[in-house]
């Protein structure tokens, strides 16, 4: 995330957020209208990416926001239509921890030592502490 930070601190964007790849086990369905289906393209064969959901955000976001309004799909987009949202394409680890599966998943990865978010395990990755950088702050969506 710092790396990240670093990027949004020299660019005049409002907000920022890692673009991943999304997880190997999706699939894109190329099916008619009777329900054939002509074919299954993993996504992770293509290039299309997705929002990470880790966001470096300006107080100019609320410029972009109504009472009520939701930050990605309202604030968000409207940034973006101004010229004002970043998305950096971020190829490091990256994991969804929305479901049961997705929490069962990475805390048995966690439980074996694979565990390539959790930089406390090894102090020698070289990792910079986390910081907060005047009119940024981190936040996750």
């Amino acid at each position: 995330m710092n790396d990240l930070v670093d990027e949004f601190v020299d660019s005049g964007s409002v907000a920022q957020f890692p673009a991943v790849k999304p997880q190997d086990s999706f699939h894109v369905v190329d099916f008619d209208e009777a329900g054939g289906v002509s074919g299954l393209t993993p996504v992770a064969d293509m290039s299309m990416r997705i929002n990470g959901g880790y966001f470096a955000l300006r107080q100019g976001i609320f410029d972009y926001l109504d009472e009520g309004d939701d930050p990605v799909m309202d604030g968000c987009v409207r940034a973006a239509r101004d010229g004002r949202l970043r998305a950096v394409k971020y190829d490091g680890f990256w994991a969804p921890m929305d479901t049961l599966k997705e929490r069962t998943t990475l805390e048995a990865m966690y439980g074996r030592g694979v565990s390539p978010w959790a930089l406390w395990r090894d102090q020698s990755s070289g990792a910079r502490p986390t910081r907060v950088v005047p009119d940024i702050a981190p936040a996750c969506g």
